[in-house]
């Protein structure tokens, strides 16, 4: 996953372990800590959903957190990352 972080947002793409690529666009909380997220992955296994992020502090590149399908923010598994 790569990300690029700018003022109150922040963009990653990723590529699952099956080649599908996607993009995670994300609002930062006023604090830094949370990231509200929406995502998608394209063909040839297209979907759209949502993820929320935590992080111990806003200069912190280790995310946490969960996804969902469609509006919800959970129900899809965990999601980490950690920047290198």
């Amino acid at each position: 996953m790569s990300c690029s972080e700018s003022g109150a947002s922040v963009s990653c793409n990723f590529t699952e372990p099956d080649n599908v690529s996607g993009r995670l666009d994300c609002a930062k909380s006023q604090n830094g800590l949370e990231l509200s997220c929406a995502w998608i992955t394209f063909f040839p296994r297209p979907a759209t959903g949502r993820a929320i992020f935590t992080r111990t502090s806003p200069s912190q590149r280790r995310l946490s957190g969960t996804w969902g399908p469609f509006l919800a923010t959970s129900g899809g598994g965990r999601w980490d990352a950690e920047g290198m």
